[in-house]
């Protein structure tokens, strides 16, 4: 989902009504996302920190959880509450009505929201988020 400011200043909000309008050509994983803020459904953001194998990419990751983490849960009531996650860092969007998901987003840079999924190769469907990570996938 792509969104538009009137600047580049990290600490403001987005002005909603400057968001891109669904249309025919909306992907469904927003479609579905959308639905949940129509419902009125409370969502919650848990980070994804993933370690590759280089030297010292463990510390690193635990610096990060840490950092993030510090402030407390992510709730995300509204959807310009997304626009207050860390930048660059993918996370579970979890519906409080839902005992899983699917669905991954990620803030990729002031007024802009990515959604997704995540492949595991040999499986026909996306990971969730009760899936085994701690395998190499």
């Amino acid at each position: 989902m792509n969104t538009t400011t009137t600047n580049n200043n990290d600490t403001q909000h987005p002005h909603p009504h400057l968001l891109v309008p669904i249309g025919r050509d909306t992907p469904s994983i927003e479609l579905t996302v959308m639905g949940w803020f129509a419902a009125g459904h409370e969502l919650l953001w848990v980070p994804i920190f993933e370690v590759d194998g280089g030297p010292g990419a463990l510390a690193v990751a635990q610096a990060d959880a840490q950092a993030i983490t510090r402030r407390g849960p992510y709730i995300v009531r509204q959807l310009t509450d997304l626009y207050w996650l860390p930048m660059g860092i993918r996370g579970w969007l979890i519906p409080a009505h839902l005992e899983d998901t699917d669905v991954i987003c990620m803030r990729l840079a002031p007024g802009e929201i990515s959604f997704g999924q995540i492949r595991r190769k040999g499986m026909n469907r996306p990971l969730t988020w009760r899936d085994d990570t701690e395998s190499e996938l």
